[in-house]
């Protein structure tokens, strides 16, 4: 083998040993899952949101309106 293609082995030897360490250092990671927060109580209720809530429109065209606070 030349030079070259023992410096290309080395390499990739040692990312596959990298990436075998990350994969374990991840799996070990996943074996302590978070704690998961507890349940939150929920209720469906039909009274709520009956009423439009939207705002009223406007009666003057936007440009006049502009108009009167650059005057």
């Amino acid at each position: 083998m030349d030079r070259i293609e023992v410096t290309g082995v080395g390499v990739a030897l040692v990312g596959h040993a990298a990436l075998l360490a990350a994969l374990a250092f991840g799996l070990t990671m996943a074996a302590n899952p978070p704690a998961v927060p507890e349940a939150m109580e929920v209720s469906f209720v039909e009274e709520v949101g009956l009423t439009a809530a939207a705002p009223e429109p406007a009666n003057e065209p936007a440009a006049a309106a502009r108009a009167l606070v650059m005057g």
